[in-house]
C-alpha cells in the first residue's frame, strides 16, 4: 500500500483516481501510468493539431476565394457575349415566329 500511495502522490491523474474508486490492483494502476503521456507532450500534440487546423482553414479559404474568382471571371466574360437583353430579344423573336407559324397553319 505504501508503494501505491507514493505512486499516487507522484502522479495525480484522473485514471488513477478512477482506479482507486474501482479497486484496481496495483499492477493495473502501473499499466495505466505507463500509458500516460506527460502534460508537455499533450500540449505539443495539441499545438500541432491547432496548427494543422489553422493551415486547413487557410487552405479552404484560399480555395474558396479562387473558386469565387473563377466564377466572377466566367460571369464577366459571359455577360459581354450574351446578356439578359439579348436573351429577352431572342425569346421574343422565337415567340413571334411560333405565333406566325400557327397563324399560317390555320386554314
Amino acid at each position: 500500500m505504501k508503494n501505491f500511495t507514493s505512486t499516487l502522490q507522484q502522479c495525480c491523474k484522473c485514471e488513477i483516481v478512477a482506479a482507486l474508486h474501482n479497486n484496481y490492483e496495483s499492477g493495473d494502476i502501473n499499466k495505466l501510468m505507463d500509458n500516460q503521456l506527460p502534460r508537455k507532450e499533450h500540449e505539443r500534440a495539441w499545438l500541432s493539431y491547432d496548427a494543422q487546423l489553422a493551415a486547413d482553414r487557410e487552405a479552404r479559404i484560399a480555395a474558396d476565394m479562387n473558386l469565387q474568382r473563377q466564377v466572377d471571371e466566367i460571369k464577366q466574360a459571359q455577360s459581354g457575349f450574351f446578356g439578359q437583353r439579348d436573351l429577352n430579344l431572342h425569346v421574343l423573336n422565337r415567340l413571334e415566329k411560333i405565333e406566325r407559324d400557327r397563324r399560317a397553319a390555320i386554314p
